[in-house]
């Protein structure tokens, strides 16, 4: 069965609080590239959406997929940036929440059997060339892993898969009830905004079903249309 004590304990505004405070108390040398520059307004957008990462926080009427449907629905990003399949047909997941420059814009699916899959995106401003904006500093891994941990989430794997693209297995804990929620969270930095995609069960106890995330997660297509703001 679905965790509900899990979807309250995490819609709860802790994860955003922490975040908002891990990044205030961050000494700015520990978010420089090689190049110098700093990387805190990029870092920004991620931990002050850490709350909407989780499959668990899903807004309850995220929309539900369709039992028995067998083809996936392409998703085009609003700005026309990015496209992206889902196992039915997404829709927004919540209250547009202000990033760094832009507000966080997100959209997810929950299936009948308790998968949920989700995107959200903002932008963090500069130059949408420029290296700093397309590839993640040096330590942004320590730095998440660092953030996820004083959240309540359980590391259970970070890496990087490219220089702007870095994948985490997380494993959150209801600590009022013991419900373990597992899921994957891809953070992608691409010329001047983070996109995020989550995905895993709601259901207490199950394991992510990694191959149907990574098909989701490799659906992800950039075009070349530059993406429009929205603040």
């Amino acid at each position: 069965m679905f965790c509900q004590s899990a979807l309250q304990f995490i819609r709860s505004s802790v994860h955003f609080l922490i975040a908002l405070s891990l990044l205030g108390a961050m000494p700015s040398h520990l978010t420089e590239t090689s190049s110098g520059n700093n990387r805190s307004s990029a870092l920004r957008p991620v931990f002050a959406s850490l709350k909407s990462y989780s499959p668990t926080a899903q807004k309850a009427r995220a929309k539900r997929s369709v039992p028995g449907t067998a083809r996936w629905f392409t998703f085009k990003g609003p700005d026309g940036d990015f496209t992206l399949s889902f196992p039915g047909r997404p829709g927004p997941e919540q209250q547009a929440d202000q990033g760094a420059i832009t507000i966080v814009r997100a959209f997810g699916l929950t299936t009948i059997g308790g998968n949920h899959y989700s995107v959200n995106f903002n932008d963090i401003g500069g130059n949408p060339s420029a290296r700093e904006n397309n590839e993640w500093a040096k330590n942004t891994e320590e730095l998440l892993a660092d953030a996820d941990r004083k959240a309540g989430s359980r590391v259970v794997q970070i890496h990087r898969l490219e220089k702007n693209v870095i994948e985490t297995e997380l494993l959150e804990s209801d600590p009022a009830t013991g419900a373990q929620i597992n899921y994957l969270r891809r953070s992608i930095l691409r010329r001047a905004r983070v996109y995020t995609l989550a995905c895993g069960s709601i259901v207490n106890g199950e394991a992510v079903d990694k191959p149907i995330c990574l098909k989701f997660f490799a659906s992800l297509r950039f075009t070349k249309t530059s993406p429009v703001s929205v603040k």
